[in-house]
């Protein structure tokens, strides 16, 4: 959605022109490359502050996809609420989950109502729409110019490194690259992970992290 990181990293990768547009939930871009419908999708898979989206690594098992390429995006959030509003007003505060997260000291001890959104550019626009002066969003500032929202406390998230990893999604994967991600699962029993990182190291692959999910 206009507006959101993930539009303004995809427009970082592909270019200003890109023809881009947007879905529901991020399944929904998944299946729009899995069923032929894009070229590519782009993801947020981790967060320098917040960690990984769990989430997406988990649609990527699901679906027959490919990660080819990356593009990372700095982040800086600021509270959005209706004009005229303050700080003092706002009881409900909206964003996409890791927004929440990444924003998690400033929001702490203040009373408010953190509810999930789809994505903070989404957040944004429900907040416009409602014309509650109690409610506010979680995004950046230039969403509030979209959606005719006023910035009520700027650079909210606790890490003023913020930067969020997002992926390049396609049907079919490169021939060629100096990086790749490699899901796989393995037997619970003793030594399985270990048996994966030997055969790595046989033909020289560099582990740069790892991380695990339980089915």
């Amino acid at each position: 959605m206009e507006g959101s990181y993930g539009h303004g990293a995809a427009l970082k990768y592909f270019g200003q022109d890109a023809d881009v547009y947007h879905v529901k939930s991020m399944e929904d871009a998944m299946l729009e490359v899995e069923e032929g419908r894009a070229d590519f999708a782009v993801l947020p898979i981790e967060n320098s502050s917040a960690g990984a989206v769990s989430d997406n690594y988990d649609l990527l098992v699901k679906h027959n996809v490919y990660i080819v390429g990356e593009t990372e995006l700095p982040v800086s959030h600021a509270l959005l609420g209706l004009p005229g509003a303050t700080l003092e007003d706002i009881h409900q505060v909206y964003s996409h989950p890791q927004a929440l997260a990444q924003s998690s000291l400033f929001l702490q001890g203040r009373g408010l109502d953190l509810i999930p959104y789809g994505n903070t550019a989404l957040a944004a626009q429900y907040v416009a729409e409602t014309k509650d002066p109690s409610k506010a969003a979680i995004a950046s500032i230039e969403t509030a110019e979209l959606y005719g929202l006023n910035v009520l406390v700027r650079d909210i998230n606790t890490s003023s490194q913020n930067a969020t990893r997002f992926v390049i999604i396609a049907k079919t994967p490169k021939e060629s690259g100096n990086r790749f991600s490699l899901l796989f699962t393995v037997r619970h029993e003793t030594g399985a992970l270990m048996q994966v990182m030997q055969l790595m190291a046989k033909y020289g692959m560099n582990l740069e992290s790892i991380k695990s999910r339980s089915l």
